[in-house]
């Protein structure tokens, strides 16, 4: 409003009015008409622009390549989520090894479909500490880490 004022009001002041200016002495009619005169050459300033967007589908169950996420929550008490897509049928083991590298769990051993799945791994018989979790998928081998917090 200050800059409006200003520009249009023909004194190039932008500091015309004052600290101790009350809202009664304002010539409200005035206040609107510049108002309307500074959003009219404001608007001209504007320009319009069309974007094409193409949107995809993104719900497709399919993975489109092997994928073990990190489990949440990381670290957890007594239970964990772990995630995993695959692109193809696959043979799957997805196993949990302690620091030692001994197996502590088989959770998944069997062949797949492709997509993404998730399990939920009980951990609540285990002492806390460092785990690893390893997904094989064909030739796909991966393995992650993970702490049980008791």
């Amino acid at each position: 409003m200050v800059f409006s004022e200003a520009f249009f009001s023909g004194d190039g002041n932008p500091y015309y009015h004052t600290s101790n200016d009350k809202i009664e002495h304002f010539n409200l009619d005035y206040y609107h008409a510049l108002s309307k005169l500074a959003v009219a050459t404001i608007s001209h300033l504007a320009f319009y622009n069309t974007i094409t967007v193409d949107i995809q589908n993104e719900a497709n169950d399919n993975a489109l390549d092997f994928v073990l996420e990190q489990n949440y929550p990381n670290p957890f008490n007594p239970t964990t989520i772990i995630k995993y897509s695959i692109p193809e049928l696959s043979s799957v083991t997805l196993k949990i090894y302690d620091v030692l590298g001994n197996e502590v769990e088989a959770l998944v051993n069997e062949k797949k479909p492709a997509g993404t799945f998730e399990i939920t791994w009980y951990a609540d018989q285990l002492t806390s500490g460092v785990y690893f979790y390893q997904l094989k998928a064909g030739s796909y081998v991966e393995t992650k880490k993970m702490v049980l917090l008791k």
